[in-house]
């Protein structure tokens, strides 16, 4: 029997709460604001003390994707250990899309680097939307 094996999309590690702290705990400045998008989607109206555990669980979970997939057996490592990992990091990015975080490039403080499944080289943005592609993408992979 013949199986189809998608290849994965691999997160880099990185500390998502530091940038997202320093964000939240930014004062906005109307004077800062560049484009006409940027007054339609202000930060949330909270502190990074309101959301730490949160922050944290995010970064947690991303890089726990990231470890399950450069195992040398990616596949079926992934298939037993991170789908499970994908499918909840998604539903975090969804919730935290809700709250106001940055779910486009020009706004976030974010540099989200996945190393693209093929050919093998790097892509990075800042929204949580390329997150939820890329997650989506593994989740459809596994």
């Amino acid at each position: 029997m013949m199986s189809l094996i998608i290849p994965l999309r691999t997160p880099e590690r990185y500390d998502l709460k530091e940038p997202l702290a320093l964000w939240l705990d930014e004062p906005v400045q109307v004077s800062d604001l560049i484009s006409p998008e940027e007054f339609t989607c202000l930060k949330p109206d909270f502190h990074s003390t309101d959301c730490m555990k949160e922050l944290k669980r995010l970064a947690a979970v991303r890089n726990c994707i990231s470890e399950s997939i450069l195992k040398s057996e990616a596949h079926g490592h992934a298939v037993e250990f991170g789908l499970q990992d994908c499918h909840e990091y998604h539903a975090i990015l969804l919730a935290f899309e809700e709250r106001g975080f940055p779910s486009r490039d020009e706004i976030s403080p974010l540099k989200l680097t996945w190393l693209a499944s093929v050919p093998p080289r790097k892509e990075t943005h800042g929204s949580f939307i390329w997150e939820r592609v890329c997650t989506l993408w593994n989740i459809a992979a596994l």
